[in-house]
């Protein structure tokens, strides 16, 4: 995954490099004349080509993930939106000048020296564009064998332990529910202690009671039934 961020993140930095020079163009446009300016749309359109190669690419690389990071492939929605934006800005141009609405025209008007730098210009930028898109290759594929690295681990090592980790946790659950039972019993045998030590303390109660009442009774006939016989 960090390589993947990596490499997006150069992409990006070519990609936004070569949206200026492409705004630079757009600016240059109505400035120019004839020829000029028929080799700037020209060239505003190859490079509008290589951001559509890059932006390209990086979508195979934040896609080639197994788990695409969505802040990325919203970054990617984001760039391609911004070169459509760039090629109907593009189209506005081209129809504002009536030499330049097709490619045709575009080509026909350069001759001799001004189509060989042309023709030199759009090689080189071929080539660069090729091996921009090598090395993106060359990079996706070594985020592909790491991510499959990542998954032979993730098979071999990590999901048997985790099966392990089951296993155990379903062995300790019939325990678990064991010991439930048993706290749910001793939690009932306590409950008939307490009511029937309450219940005890109640006789205690109700026995010293009987026993205050005869010591009382006792008392008044040894003393007062005595006294009032004798009177």
């Amino acid at each position: 995954m960090a390589m993947i961020k990596r490499e997006v993140e150069r992409q990006q930095e070519d990609f936004e490099s070569l949206r200026r020079d492409v705004e630079q163009k757009f600016r240059n446009i109505p400035s120019l004349e004839g020829d000029a300016r028929q080799r700037e749309i020209r060239n505003a359109e190859i490079d509008l080509g290589e951001l559509d190669e890059i932006v390209r690419s990086m979508n195979w690389t934040v896609r080639g993930s197994s788990f695409p990071d969505q802040n990325l492939v919203s970054k990617v929605k984001n760039y391609e939106s911004e070169v459509a934006k760039l090629r109907t800005e593009l189209r506005r141009a081209i129809t504002a000048f009536r030499d330049a609405t097709t490619r045709e025209a575009l080509f026909g008007g350069l001759k001799g020296e001004a189509m060989s730098a042309s023709s030199m210009e759009q090689r080189e930028r071929m080539i660069a564009t090729t091996q921009k898109m090598q090395k993106s290759n060359d990079i996706l594929q070594g985020c592909i064998q790491e991510m499959a690295a990542n998954e032979k681990l993730v098979i071999e090592v990590i999901m048997p332990e985790l099966e392990r980790n089951g296993d155990q946790l379903r062995g300790i659950l019939p325990k678990m529910q064991g010991i439930n039972g048993s706290l749910s019993r001793s939690g009932k045998v306590m409950n008939s202690i307490g009511r029937r030590l309450m219940t005890n303390k109640i006789v205690m109660g109700l026995i010293i009671l009987a026993l205050i009442f005869g010591i009382v009774i006792v008392i008044y006939f040894k003393w007062f039934w005595k006294s009032s016989s004798q009177s």
